[in-house]
């Protein structure tokens, strides 16, 4: 692979765009919330919105990146045998992705102030899009990093799984709802349990580089335990939820949820019990659990 392509593919990754289909997603849900309510939706707040949360999650990512950078070893000489390249050395320099979070910083200064000069946003969504910039920030810069302060996964989940449908339905309304309260909780737990499957995977390398993040901080065991409990949780809500009045095809259709947590939770206690781990699977599994839950919440609305 060309050096040019390498840095290409390198730069798509830290940007990691499952992660803004994700937050796209999740923003539709708390619109779709409001049209199942039979509130009127205003399509320019409602795209200037998506546009604000774009960059949000971009400057986020682009700043989780360079704080990456102090654990990655030094890019190889142009002359370097190919052969003999740790495949973790970035493509380019720390200035990139440094430079990235400045223009999607000051992209996102732009749209925020065209929305204050054209539609002046109600003050709950302004407060809802300032606490996504800021755990974003505080997550990946000194001196919180909360990314490893042992609950820095716990806030993650809660700013895209909660905060991102809140601020869209905030944005059309000014209000908060039980509704997307109760329909965004689960997915906070499912979230919190992607993450620690992911850790999973480079618990060994994040000890030996002393990155303290949650599953490093308690063990992989109790890590493991944290996972399943967090699944657990996530499937009372979903019960909760239809308790409270969520309509009945949201908690039906989290029964779709079902067969790939208990497979993500068999997976993690094969691993407890000494089998060879299937990484890629547990991983795509993981990802693939919390996109489920996001499509079984949106289509669940729109169809009510």
């Amino acid at each position: 692979m060309s050096i040019r392509r390498s840095a290409l593919v390198e730069f798509v990754r830290i940007s990691r765009l499952a992660y803004l289909l994700a937050g796209a997603g999740l923003y539709a849900c708390g619109l779709a919330v409001a049209d199942y309510l039979g509130l009127a939706i205003d399509a320019n707040a409602a795209t200037a919105g998506l546009v604000a949360i774009f960059w949000v999650q971009l400057t986020t990512h682009y700043l989780l990146a360079l704080d990456d950078w102090r654990f990655r070893p030094p890019p190889a000489p142009a002359s370097a045998d190919p052969a003999k390249v740790d495949e973790r050395a970035p493509a380019f320099s720390r200035t990139t992705p440094l430079s990235a979070a400045i223009v999607s910083g000051g992209l996102l200064a732009v749209v925020t102030t065209g929305q204050l000069i054209t539609s002046s946003p109600p003050l709950l969504a302004w407060v809802l899009l300032l606490l996504i910039l800021l755990t974003g920030f505080w997550l990946a810069v000194p001196p919180l990093s909360l990314r490893y302060s042992g609950y820095g996964e716990l806030l993650a989940s809660v700013a895209l799984a909660l905060f991102i449908p809140s601020y869209a339905f905030a944005l059309q309304t000014g209000e908060a709802h039980r509704l997307v309260l109760l329909s965004a909780a689960p997915l906070v737990g499912v979230h919190f349990a992607m993450l620690l499957a992911l850790q999973l995977e480079d618990f060994s390398a994040a000890t030996a580089q002393k990155r303290r993040n949650l599953m490093v901080r308690v063990g992989w065991r109790a890590g493991m335990r944290a996972h399943d409990s967090a699944l657990v949780a996530a499937g009372l809500l979903f019960g909760l939820a239809l308790l409270q009045g969520v309509p009945l095809r949201v908690p039906a259709g989290a029964l779709l949820l079902l067969p790939l947590g208990l497979v993500q939770t068999w997976q993690l206690f094969r691993i407890r019990q000494g089998f060879p781990p299937a990484w890629r699977l547990l991983r795509w599994n993981a990802m693939g659990l919390f996109g489920l839950g996001i499509y079984v919440v949106l289509v669940g609305y729109v169809l009510s």
